[in-house]
């Protein structure tokens, strides 16, 4: 059975369940590597700069596939079939299921999104 079709004594050992594992992620990360900060080479090297304004190229790539990424969700979430059923089933499930909306194909949709 799915956790989110259990009952609400499952929420308290689920936040600690989480909470242990990362915990223990953290430790074993912590251990296998080490607590010293390691940088990466820039994907995309180079500077750019405006007469005020000067940046690194990879993190003005970065700031223009956010605003494409966030531009292309609002369109969705807003003007597609999809997008409206996710808005429906975030307000309320049950209604709807009433509508028609299958949440059961719907859940995984969700989680890919996010």
């Amino acid at each position: 059975m799915p956790i989110r079709l259990r009952g609400e004594g499952v929420g308290i050992n689920r936040a600690i369940a989480v909470l242990s594992l990362s915990v223990l992620m953290e430790n074993l990360y912590l251990t296998m590597f080490g607590p010293e900060y390691r940088g990466l080479l820039p994907f995309i090297p180079g500077h750019m700069g405006f007469i005020p304004i000067f940046a690194d190229l990879q993190k003005s790539v970065n700031g223009v596939t956010v605003i494409g990424v966030i531009t292309f969700l609002n369109f969705f979430l807003n003007y597609t079939k999809p997008g409206l059923a996710v808005r429906a089933l975030t307000q309320n499930r049950e209604l709807a299921e009433l509508c028609g909306i299958s949440t059961s194909k719907l859940y995984p949709v969700v989680f890919a999104i996010s």
